[in-house]
């Protein structure tokens, strides 16, 4: 294990790489259950809201306490980032979007107990974005953010995300 990896940086490294693993992880089962060949019938239509609802109000937790907590230390630790997470936060309001036009047209495909070609098209564009965007995150942001950030900065993180 190499210095960056050590303490409070692999705790905050296992931090938000867990919380991007469980988005993933949550964007997938929604993925495969779309695609799946079954009708839309209401055990299918039950869970498909269900979860798109939960990964919503998830990944829109998750984008703030970065927006809120992370990247304003980021920005302060190194100004050259400034531009860099301007970017994430223009990806991440165009997930949000996304994610909330999906949630819009489940409702639409819950009221006509059928699924549609906006939804399939809507949850490709999601699953690509989000994969792209937490890419990133996992191998260049989360990384420098534990090699800019004073140990009692990354403690704080972690504080304010309520995981320590």
């Amino acid at each position: 294990m190499n210095v960056v990896e050590r303490g409070e940086c692999a705790t905050l490294l296992r931090y938000f790489r867990g919380e991007h693993d469980h988005l993933l992880q949550q964007l997938e089962t929604l993925k495969k259950l779309l695609y799946s060949g079954s009708n839309w019938d209401a055990e299918k239509e039950e869970q498909i809201v269900a979860l798109t609802a939960d990964l919503v109000q998830n990944m829109l937790h998750h984008f703030t306490e970065e927006e809120e907590i992370l990247f304003p230390l980021i920005t302060q630790a190194n100004l050259t980032l400034v531009h860099p997470v301007s970017a994430m936060k223009k990806e991440h309001e165009r997930i949000r979007a996304t994610l909330l036009q999906l949630q819009s047209e489940t409702e639409c495909c819950q009221k006509t107990k059928q699924s549609s070609h906006r939804l399939i098209a809507l949850m490709r564009e999601a699953w690509q974005l989000v994969l792209d965007h937490l890419s990133k995150e996992n191998l260049m942001l989360i990384p420098m953010a534990n090699q800019l950030l004073h140990e009692n900065e990354r403690e704080a993180v972690l504080k304010k995300v309520g995981r320590k």
